[in-house]
């Protein structure tokens, strides 16, 4: 029997066998009158419907009533499991079991949880494994190992003891800060720039607001990559055109650089 390894970080929820990995998509959910989405199909589709939609039910994996502000679904879990069970039926199989890397400010009663889910599922679960000590599966002998992780909503560093075993020592977060509020603040620059230099304001209709968001991983690579970049959007039936330094994106995340430095200074 082989096994498939699920981290579940609601940035971008990661699947992988001994051949690599499989799949990365977000923890987005999707209420529709057919279901739920989930994934890269929900995120698509998240400026476009807002109401009917969630990426806080990893974070706040919860059976409690209402937990999820949406019409139609009792609790985050659900969410959750829709998701989860999606994951293994195209990724799992009879021949499998699966290994779930957890965050490490998961409640005992937010782990039972999960593991009910993956029992809901039909997952054979071989075991949890905390997100930090899987990270760290490599000696470094005499050395201060801190692991840096983020989220949607939650960036937190934690401090790790390396013998024989690698142990959690203490975890430093902070909540409500995270890779969805960065992410909102390069949106919102790239729609000013765009702004700026045509006139054309892509967080005036949902539909290039949408677009927005699906092209900004593309383009926050290539300016990872290169000193400028050319963004092009929809608009009518024209594209507009700009080109962007890395410098104007890179002060809108000063804040949240802080923040992490800050951090890993309390470690």
């Amino acid at each position: 029997m082989s096994t498939l390894a699920i981290d579940i970080n609601d940035a971008n929820l990661i699947v992988a066998d001994e051949s690599g990995v499989l799949a990365m998509e977000p923890g987005y959910a999707l209420v529709n009158g057919k279901g739920v989405l989930t994934g890269n199909e929900a995120y698509g589709q998240a400026r476009l419907r807002p109401r009917e939609s969630s990426n806080r039910y990893w974070e706040q994996l919860s059976l409690s009533d209402g937990s999820t502000g949406l019409d139609g679904v009792a609790n985050t879990a659900q969410l959750a499991f829709a998701q989860l069970e999606d994951l293994w039926k195209r990724y799992g199989g009879p021949d499998r079991d699966a290994l779930l890397v957890v965050p490490d400010h998961y409640s005992r009663e937010q782990l039972g949880l999960l593991l009910g889910l993956a029992q809901e599922c039909s997952m054979p679960v071989r075991s949890l494994v905390n997100s930090a000590v899987a990270a760290s599966s490599r000696p470094y002998p005499n050395q201060q190992l801190i692991y840096l992780d983020a989220g949607l909503y939650r960036v937190s560093a934690t401090t790790l003891e390396q013998g024989s075993d690698v142990l959690v020592r203490a975890e430093q977060a902070i909540d409500g800060v995270g890779l969805a509020s960065l992410m909102d603040l390069w949106a919102k620059r790239v729609a000013e720039l765009f702004v700026l230099s045509t006139r054309f304001d892509p967080f005036h209709g949902a539909d290039s607001e949408q677009f927005v968001y699906d092209r900004l991983p593309a383009w926050l690579q290539t300016l990872q990559d290169d000193d400028r970049a050319e963004l092009r959007l929809p608009h009518g039936d024209k594209e507009v055109t700009i080109e962007v330094e890395r410098e104007q994106l890179l002060g809108v995340a000063s804040g949240f650089n802080r923040a992490l430095v800050q951090l890993v200074a309390q470690c």
